[in-house]
């Protein structure tokens, strides 16, 4: 009994290991602690989580890609200031994390940025301008979408009244005959006399 206790003990202590170990090199908690460390202005420590032969790339700038950590070091200084806001929750696929952020300022810049994260360090980081946001599609296309559907409904309902209509109509009675039940009587008379 005592054996099986020290398996499960060292099983248990084994997997919190691996969790720990997951969680430093896990792409948001590595972009999370750049972004830390950034905005509290500690520079080596934003620079500690780079690859030494990361990639800063400004694309709609047309700027070079600042390579290597003294590069980015020195690209760290010249946007130390006044911290971005985080604009819009993180997404994660694979190694590659994506956010928006807004550089306040005179006229503020919302930035698309784009981190690639691979053994526990920044590989490359990318700002793009951000998209403008969508155009909502005009509300006559929803009335379309719903009018169809509508219009449909009210042909079924339509018809479905004038069925109802039709069968709850009376029906007219036979009309009476003129004779009064005398062809009867003659043909029965005609029978017994042949």
């Amino acid at each position: 009994m005592r054996i099986v206790r020290v398996c499960l003990l060292s099983a248990l202590l084994l997997s919190i290991a691996s969790v720990a170990a997951a969680q430093v090199t896990d792409p948001p908690v590595i972009v999370d602690a750049f972004e830390r460390a950034r905005t509290q202005g500690r520079l080596d420590d934003a620079l500690s989580y780079f690859a030494d032969d990361a990639t800063v790339v400004l694309m709609d700038r047309g700027a070079s890609p600042v390579v290597g950590k003294n590069s980015i070091r020195g690209f760290l200084q010249v946007t130390r200031g006044t911290p971005p806001l985080i604009m819009s929750d993180r997404h994660v696929v694979g190694s590659t994390v994506t956010w928006t952020e807004r550089h306040p300022g005179q006229r503020p810049v919302d930035l698309s940025v784009q981190a690639v994260v691979e053994d526990g360090k920044i590989r490359s980081l990318t700002y793009r301008l951000a998209a403008p946001p969508a155009v909502a599609a005009p509300e006559t296309d929803a009335a379309a979408r719903v009018s169809a559907p509508l219009a449909m409904s009210g042909v079924a309902l339509l018809a479905a009244s004038l069925l109802v209509a039709a069968s709850l109509t009376p029906r007219r009675q036979p009309s009476a005959s003129a004779l009064r039940g005398k062809l009867m009587a003659s043909l029965a008379e005609f029978e017994t006399r042949h």
